[in-house]
């Protein structure tokens, strides 16, 4: 702190209440001030300098992820200067500095950063045995025309999120169409396949889905002019057999 400011300071803080720890820095030594003082040294975390080894290995870490420090510092929200500093493992750093560096993980990347687009393209691959045009898949993650990676090595962190997002929602949907028997009328099939599937969505684990539930409930919502049926009503033209049956089968 400069002499002029430190006098401005100190300045100021004659001016504030007993009681203020800026009364105690002005040179006030009352009871009050003084246990403004001590209170304040017992609740402020240490922040000492500590080695910038750790904290040096973890940015290079992140680097070879393809997360460079202007990500970090977004993240950690700290200045851009100060990570790059960070970098050279010879010089030291505030203990919360560092401690905010190691906090960060591989999945700061900013939309605009680049990442390898090999998992991308595998995932398309994936997607269109679907089957999934390309131009489908371009549009389901908000694009006009076709996404353009085929022949470059790398595609935005943005792309790839929303890359990963249909892909987890199609895998999802192919995990929920096994669990189903093909055997229920197509109708209530795909209700039921969209109720699972919007729940499995919303973080109801997929082991715990109770397809009678979700069958009865496509079953009393569906339309026949017969009315909702029950799960334990016999199929026509099949005696003996209910529609509990019909799911076991």
């Amino acid at each position: 702190m400069s002499t002029i400011v430190s006098k401005n300071f100190r300045v100021w803080g004659a001016t504030q209440p007993h009681g203020k720890r800026a009364r105690y820095q002005a040179g006030c030594r009352c009871s009050l001030c003084r246990k403004a003082n001590t209170d304040y040294e017992r609740t402020r975390r240490p922040n000492g300098l500590v080695s910038a080894d750790r904290a040096s290995a973890h940015l290079l870490s992140l680097r070879a992820a393809g997360v460079g420090y202007r990500a970090v510092a977004a993240a950690a929200g700290l200045g851009r200067a100060t990570v790059a500093k960070a970098l050279r493992a010879t010089t030291k750093l505030r203990a919360e500095t560092a401690k905010a560096i190691l906090s960060v993980t591989k999945d700061a990347l900013l939309d605009g950063a680049f990442v390898p687009s090999t998992r991308a393209k595998q995932m398309i691959e994936e997607l269109k045995k679907e089957p999934l045009t390309q131009t489908r898949i371009a549009r389901e993650l908000g694009y006009a025309s076709s996404l353009q990676i085929a022949k470059s090595p790398y595609i935005t962190a943005r792309n790839e999120r929303r890359l990963r997002a249909l892909y987890y929602a199609y895998c999802l949907g192919r995990a929920v169409d096994t669990i189903v028997p093909q055997s229920v009328p197509a109708q209530i099939r795909e209700d039921v396949c969209q109720d699972i599937l919007a729940d499995v969505l919303g973080g109801k684990p997929l082991e715990s889905v109770r397809l009678s539930e979700y069958v009865k409930k496509a079953y009393s919502f569906g339309p026949s002019k017969f009315g909702p049926k029950s799960l334990d009503s016999f199929i026509f033209g099949e005696p003996g057999r209910t529609y509990v049956d019909m799911l076991e089968g």
